[in-house]
């Protein structure tokens, strides 16, 4: 995983590269809730990201169809694995 400015990007082979936007997605969404969790400050949203992939930084393609669901099920493993399942306040 490599850190541009506000991007990340994920070297990744191929066979396993919507597998590992997707977790990335994941852990970039559940970021908030662990600031929250891990600093005990609520936050009032989470912050949002957008994943594509590509061969390079110039190439960009949308996911497929069942990516926001293996974004979930990451999500929940994030969440339960890292966090102690800890509900953000922001989704109460």
């Amino acid at each position: 995983v490599n850190q541009v400015h506000d991007a990340e990007y994920v070297d990744s082979a191929p066979e396993v590269a919507l597998d590992a936007a997707a977790l990335l997605e994941a852990c970039m969404l559940e970021a908030s809730n662990f600031t929250e969790w891990y600093f005990n400050w609520p936050l009032p949203l989470g912050v949002p990201t957008e994943t594509k992939y590509g061969n390079s930084m110039m190439e960009e393609h949308d996911l497929p169809a069942c990516h926001p669901q293996r974004v979930a099920e990451y999500r929940a493993w994030v969440r339960q694995t890292l966090i102690g399942n800890h509900k953000p306040s922001y989704e109460e």
